[in-house]
């Protein structure tokens, strides 16, 4: 059987125990102080990746402007070479209207003459 334990037993516990618990605040403090630290930490590091982020998505944006605005100077420069193309088979068009304008009236001429013989 197990002997009862005396009261200075008991008291010499308790003070244990309540030794134990007065380090619990400290404990605590110093537990939410490195949570803080590492909470501050975290945020510098991902503001840090942020601006990383931030400044290869600037430049992919400018770069893709950039290639983009060559793209439509070239795309410029070919309608430019393609309205004068159409420019100039206007030109031809005209020149071949009135041509064969005048083919016509001088088979028209012909055709009058051959008749009236």
């Amino acid at each position: 059987m197990a002997m009862p334990q005396s009261l200075e037993d008991r008291v010499g516990i308790l003070e244990e125990h309540m030794g134990k618990l007065e380090a619990v605040p400290e404990a605590v403090r110093l537990l939410t102080s490195q949570i803080s630290q590492l909470s501050l930490r975290m945020e510098a590091e991902f503001s840090a990746i942020r601006k990383q982020w931030d400044a290869k998505l600037a430049e992919r944006f400018r770069e893709e402007g950039e290639m983009l605005d060559e793209r439509f100077a070239q795309m410029d420069q070919r309608f430019v070479h393609v309205d004068r193309g159409f420019a100039r088979v206007k030109k031809d068009l005209a020149v071949l209207r009135k041509d064969t304008g005048i083919l016509r009236r001088g088979v028209g001429t012909i055709l009058k003459k051959l008749d009236a013989r």
